[in-house]
């Protein structure tokens, strides 16, 4: 029994054990570290992206937008509306849809963003 004992203290790994292992092994795994790295970094700069989305949902209120500024809330639904009128106009979809309504318009040739600048 005592044997066993004695035995068991013996073979108990400490903290040193394992720092003396890592430090054994430190090449390999700083190389397999930086090899993963390097893949991973090739790989994201160089895939293309699959997809890309965005999307913005604007609520519209069909009721009456204030009939007077002076009625409770009214005055806060314009400001949403007109909020909401910005948004639109900022957006990528309606500013695609205008230029190619333009390159296809009479005034193409005359416009300077759609001709380069060459007139």
């Amino acid at each position: 029994m005592l044997d066993e004992q004695q035995l068991d203290q013996e073979k108990q790994i400490t903290l040193k054990d394992y720092l003396h292992i890592l430090h054994r092994g430190r090449w390999i795994i700083l190389s397999s570290f930086i090899t993963v790295m390097a893949a991973t970094i090739y790989f994201t700069y160089t895939t293309t992206p699959v997809y890309q989305a965005s999307t913005k949902v604007i609520i519209k209120d069909d009721g009456n937008v204030g009939e007077s500024l002076f009625e409770v809330g009214g005055l806060i639904k314009k400001e949403t509306m007109i909020n909401n009128q910005v948004e639109i106009l900022k957006s990528r979809t309606l500013a695609e849809t205008v230029i190619q309504r333009l390159k296809e318009s009479e005034f193409a040739g005359q416009l300077k963003i759609l001709t380069n600048g060459s007139n």
